[in-house]
This record gives structure tokens, C-alpha cells and sequence, in this order.
């Protein structure tokens, strides 16, 4: 397992989401808008658009490791 920072846009700050090794990208998606809706977080997310939804690697990680997000069934780590 492993913390997992998220910070969706326009909202105030990060969800931290604790989340699987080799975890998919969609389960990763899932998880952080089922952790961000159980904290009432706004913009409002709906669980129905995860499709919709993609991961990107922070400017500011110190990883060079880059996740690919188009395809959901990629890896996170």
C-alpha cells in the first residue's frame, strides 16, 4: 500500500488516498472520487464520469517516472 496525494483541480487541497501497489489508473480514479465525495469536497464529482477523469504526474514530483493515463488499465507505480 502506499499514500497517495491528489489534488483535483479547483478544489482547496490534496486527497489522500490509500492505495494498492500496481493498482489500475481507474481504480486509483475511483477511489480518490469516492474518498473526495465522503469528504463533501467541491466542485461536486459524480462516481458516473471517472471515464472522464485522467491522473497526471505532478510538475513538482521529483519521480521522472511518467504516468500514462490514457489507458486506464496502466499501472499507477
Amino acid at each position: 500500500m502506499m499514500i497517495l496525494n491528489v489534488t483535483v483541480e479547483g478544489s482547496p487541497g490534496p486527497v489522500g488516498t490509500l492505495v494498492k501497489l500496481r493498482a489500475s489508473v481507474e481504480d486509483t480514479i475511483k477511489l480518490v472520487v469516492d474518498k473526495y465525495s465522503k469528504e463533501g469536497r467541491s466542485p461536486q464529482l459524480g462516481r458516473d464520469n471517472v471515464s472522464f477523469l485522467d491522473l497526471h504526474h505532478s510538475h513538482f514530483s521529483l519521480e521522472n517516472k511518467q504516468v500514462q493515463s490514457s489507458n486506464p488499465t496502466n499501472k499507477c507505480i
